[in-house]
């Protein structure tokens, strides 16, 4: 059965270590994984041979610009400049954080946060992530 994505829950810790709901700031919101893999053909072979390697992911949101969201974003991206924290937990749940639902946790490094605007337009925002370490899927409670 298809699940409708006005449901989507993300949060994020900020640089004190607690978890800010930010769904109702963003309104695209995406995780990808991935795993690599290596050629390990040998010498007289006619076709490719790959073993897989190491899992990767990346998670992406993008919506409107808040000035509390702006906060929480712009003092991660420092805090991770600095060195002051190494990572932060992301959580995403792309059916709702409703009972059972399916919850993606993982240590994410902010990789860019990017605020624009337009006359005419609301002021948007998006941020990018990498993954550090795995992620776990479970439900939520």
């Amino acid at each position: 059965m298809a699940v409708h994505g006005k449901s989507t829950f993300i949060s994020i810790e900020n640089a004190a270590g607690s978890a800010v709901d930010m769904s109702d700031d963003f309104n695209t919101a995406g995780l990808s994984r991935s795993v690599g893999t290596s050629e390990s053909t040998g010498f007289g072979s006619v076709a490719k041979s790959f073993t897989s390697g190491l899992e990767d992911a990346t998670a992406s949101w993008s919506g409107f610009f808040t000035a509390a969201q702006d906060a929480v974003l712009s003092g991660l991206v420092s805090a991770l400049a600095a060195d002051t924290i190494a990572s932060t937990e992301m959580v995403y749940g792309p059916a709702g954080n409703g009972a059972g639902a399916v919850k993606y946790t993982q240590n994410v490094i902010i990789t860019s946060y990017d605020v624009s605007g337009g006359v005419g337009d609301n002021v948007t925002a998006s941020v990018s992530m990498q993954r550090t370490g795995g992620t776990t899927r479970s439900t939520f409670s």
